[in-house]
């Protein structure tokens, strides 16, 4: 689909309000969204977040060899898997003994 069915689509469906829309190429969505936007009179335009054209192929075809599975959470239910320690966790300071 166009971007600007993409976005007519999460209007359709009620999620345009609210949502961000993460992709490798912004501005391909941006402008969609900002003619929507102002076709539809909405003061409050949909976020779009760039992530690593590297990396997100890769994510976004796991997360949908999972939801094929019928392996999905809600968002309530998610737990963080870090590859490394927290940076607190790195410069935590024990406190002296005596």
């Amino acid at each position: 689909m166009t971007p600007a069915e993409f976005i007519e689509t999460l209007n359709a469906r009620g999620e345009g309000p609210g949502c961000v829309i993460v992709t490798p190429v912004p501005t391909l969505i941006s402008v969609a969204a900002s003619r929507n936007e102002t076709s539809r009179g909405q003061a409050r335009p949909v976020p779009v977040e760039q992530v690593s054209a590297v990396l997100a192929p890769h994510v976004g075809r796991l997360g949908y060899m999972q939801a094929q599975r019928g392996e999905v959470v809600d968002s309530l239910t998610l737990d963080a898997n870090y590859v490394r320690r927290t940076d607190a966790e790195l410069h935590w300071k024990a406190p002296k003994q005596s």
